[in-house]
């Protein structure tokens, strides 16, 4: 159950080696540090700081993990958004012919799928865009069409919960990122 990771095999000659860089990552270690500025490997101490580091980096890891999965989540709502949006838009169009309407919601659901498509180098960004379109297209259907409110309200209040989880994931992830580049 305690097991040493089989890459650690030589932690006493690690351990006991005054190597200016970090057994882990490379980094130029400052002199009599006990562990690297960067990466927080134990550079000196016992096998149980080794074991402790491991451990914390396999919870990062699995913290990292399931941010990962809500902010795909989040983009996963605004491609379902789109497709809800396409299949609206012709709906509408085959009831109304209404070419306005069909343009309209076109162009909202390319929308949605140029902010999925966004979220994955700017995911903060494009998918609280894609939830301030959200909330602003159902104001105005609101304002517009009064008896949309309830139809469909627990559908959008998933989305919405979806996008706002999305969205603080997403600014998470964001402040890890700013964090290692030192800003």
């Amino acid at each position: 159950m305690n097991q040493v990771d089989p890459t650690f095999e030589n932690w006493e000659e690690i351990r006991h080696s005054n190597a200016a860089s970090c057994q882990n990552c490379g980094t130029e270690l400052i002199e009599n540090a006990r562990f690297c500025d960067v990466c927080g490997y134990p550079t000196t101490g016992d096998e149980m700081d080794l074991k402790r580091y491991k451990w914390r980096s396999e919870k990062k890891e699995d913290l990292k993990g399931s941010i990962q999965k809500q902010v795909r989540v989040g983009r996963n709502v605004l491609f379902i958004v789109a497709g809800f949006n396409v299949v609206g838009a012709f709906t509408n169009f085959g009831m109304f012919s209404d070419y306005g309407m069909l343009i309209s919601l076109l162009i909202i659901a390319a929308c949605y799928v140029a902010l999925a498509r966004w979220s994955y180098k700017k995911p903060f960004a494009a998918i609280l865009s894609g939830l301030v379109i959200y909330m602003l297209t159902q104001i105005y259907s609101g304002i517009t069409f009064p008896e949309t409110i309830v139809r469909g309200i627990v559908f959008k209040v998933v989305i919405v919960s979806a996008l706002i989880r999305g969205v603080a994931n997403a600014r998470m992830i964001s402040r890890k990122n700013m964090e290692a580049v030192g800003v």
